[in-house]
């Protein structure tokens, strides 16, 4: 994982910490899966620049 100045870390932690999650990379992103498969990517943005988070949301999308 990457440090506390990173705006994505907490979301990470968390991601982190649920039950059966394991940790990899995609890309040059990090991400979170579940034996359902991948539901968070974090990285760095577009040419390097900031950063990025992407969820994958399927059927809780009208909650978020």
């Amino acid at each position: 994982m990457t440090n506390s100045s990173d705006p994505t870390f907490p979301i990470r932690e968390k991601a982190a910490a649920f039950e059966n999650v394991v940790t990899g990379t995609s890309c040059n992103q990090s991400s979170f899966k579940t034996k359902r498969g991948s539901f968070f990517f974090a990285g760095p943005g577009a040419k390097g620049i900031g950063f990025k988070a992407m969820f994958k949301l399927k059927g809780s999308m009208p909650q978020a």
